[in-house]
């Protein structure tokens, strides 16, 4: 049997329609945070009762023996000592509070002594199961997916800046048979510049535009609608 004939279809911008949120910032303390408010709280976290146990239960101890030098331990009261750490402590939580709403992981609601830190489904899942679920179906992985997603206006130029990441829209459209499936590449101006298309294997029968998630380079680059971004290299597959 003669190896199937494949086809190339170039791939041109029409827009990116939004960002995906980059949680590769996330460490292990920020995942704690998250699995505390759901384990003790179940998800909705009083923010003044949260500092209290946080900061006395988790951070400031931790803080503490970082300060803590064996040449100067004895040189430093321990009241002076604990009142620092519990000041850096408070700081940390804030920020780490600050990154995970930036994230969407987490939302605030009410204000002043009545406000509460509570989980979103994207920070549930990551508190419950250490991450978003893509062992069940697709259509619940993409429903997680969208979560993640900040859309922005369209613009004939998009700059896109080093390892940000972006869903991209297509001028073509692609229409496979149900003998047929298409592997996303990037263009090569994009790889030369370290810039990656999430590979993708789209299935026939399919006729739309693809959506294709890019992940930015080594420089910030600018994108231009009409610009080859992708190639899709469509070959036949055997029943």
């Amino acid at each position: 049997m003669g190896a199937a004939l494949a086809k190339v279809a170039r791939l041109r911008l029409r827009n990116v329609e939004a960002k995906l949120v980059d949680l590769r910032a996330l460490d292990l303390v920020d995942i704690e945070i998250l699995r505390f408010v759901e384990d003790k709280y179940d998800g909705v976290a009083p923010l003044g009762e949260l500092k209290s146990v946080a900061i006395v239960g988790g951070l400031a101890p931790r803080l503490r023996e970082l300060i803590s030098l064996p040449s100067v331990e004895g040189l430093v009261p321990p009241d002076l000592l604990s009142s620092v750490s519990t000041a850096l402590a408070e700081k940390e939580l804030d920020a780490r509070l600050q990154k995970l709403e930036a994230l969407n992981l987490v939302s605030r609601l009410g204000s002043g002594d009545e406000e509460k830190i509570v989980l979103t489904d994207v920070g549930k899942a990551i508190a419950t199961m250490g991450g978003v679920p893509t062992f069940r179906s697709e259509s619940e992985a993409l429903a997680f997916l969208s979560r993640l997603r900040i859309e922005i206006p369209p613009q004939h130029r998009y700059p896109l800046q080093c390892n940000e990441i972006v869903v991209a829209s297509t001028m073509e459209e692609l229409e496979l048979s149900s003998s047929e499936v298409a592997l996303i590449k990037p263009s090569s101006t994009l790889s030369r510049f370290g810039i990656s298309v999430a590979p993708q294997l789209i299935e026939g029968p399919f006729r739309g535009r693809p959506e294709l998630i890019l992940l930015g380079g080594y420089a910030p680059t600018v994108i231009e609608r009409g610009q080859v971004i992708a190639l899709a290299i469509v070959v036949g597959v055997d029943g």
